[in-house]
């Protein structure tokens, strides 16, 4: 069983993912951080193979945390746990196995356990792919963060950057374990449920913000992404933010 760390500044969340962790089995969580600094604390104590961050926290972030890790010996697999979308590019240069945005649900984190498996108990993680490769990926993604909103097919990708569409699509394989067309539909809903939670703009509207022609097709898509329809998406939000509020 894998050994992990959870490191969020905010207790219910990480209590949140350790409950869904402890439910799926497959990993054991043998410590927890609120802070960078406590985290580095704690590995010395309780060694782990994979490390579930949060970006945004006191002091420094969970992308310089990540980093850091890399000049150990036998870095733990990090995966990025956060409510915000727009760092997957840096998240993945420091090499991160997984980027989910919260909530996180069932199918995500039986998704991210199926890469996980790939890793032995204390062994060193996958190693990357090599370095020209990662620029070269690391473009794509601009590309396809600022296009996602327009008619993107891996075809038209791989013309754009002048590379065999095959060769495109084992980037995506091999850095992110899924699909283009999986990467670039979770990209649009990740987006959407920022614009849910963030704008009052109606959701028709946010559908075609983010690329989706046909509203009942998003529908359907965002249900089986965040397993709640976009409005019951919008007012858990809300009222989550309610309760920080007043908190």
């Amino acid at each position: 069983m894998l050994k992990a760390m959870i490191v969020d500044d905010e207790a219910p969340a990480r209590s949140e993912l350790k409950f869904l962790l402890d439910e799926l089995g497959q990993t054991e969580v043998v410590a927890e951080a609120a802070s960078v600094r406590e985290a580095i604390e704690k590995l010395k104590e309780y060694p782990c193979d994979v490390m579930f961050l949060d970006v945004n926290m006191p002091e420094a972030t969970g992308l310089q945390l990540a980093e850091a890790l890399q000049h150990l010996k036998f870095p733990p697999a990090v995966v990025f746990v956060t409510a915000y979308s727009e760092f997957a590019i840096d998240a993945f240069k420091v090499n991160a196995i997984d980027y989910l945005v919260k909530p996180v649900t069932r199918a995500k984190a039986e998704n991210l356990l199926l890469k996980l498996s790939r890793i032995e108990p204390g062994e060193k993680k996958p190693s990357p792919l090599p370095d020209e490769s990662g620029d070269l990926f690391s473009r794509l993604l601009s590309y396809v963060n600022l296009h996602y909103s327009e008619p993107l097919q891996l075809s038209t990708l791989a013309q754009h950057f002048y590379i065999n569409e095959s060769y495109c699509s084992s980037l995506f394989h091999a850095r992110l374990g899924m699909t283009y067309s999986a990467y670039i539909r979770q990209l649009r809903l990740e987006k959407a449920a920022s614009l849910l939670r963030e704008t009052t703009l109606p959701i028709k509207e946010i559908s075609s913000r983010v690329g989706y022609s046909d509203f009942l097709y998003f529908s359907k898509s965002f249900h089986r992404q965040y397993e709640m329809a976009p409005t019951e998406y919008r007012e858990y939000q809300a009222s989550l933010k309610e309760a920080d509020d007043h908190a």
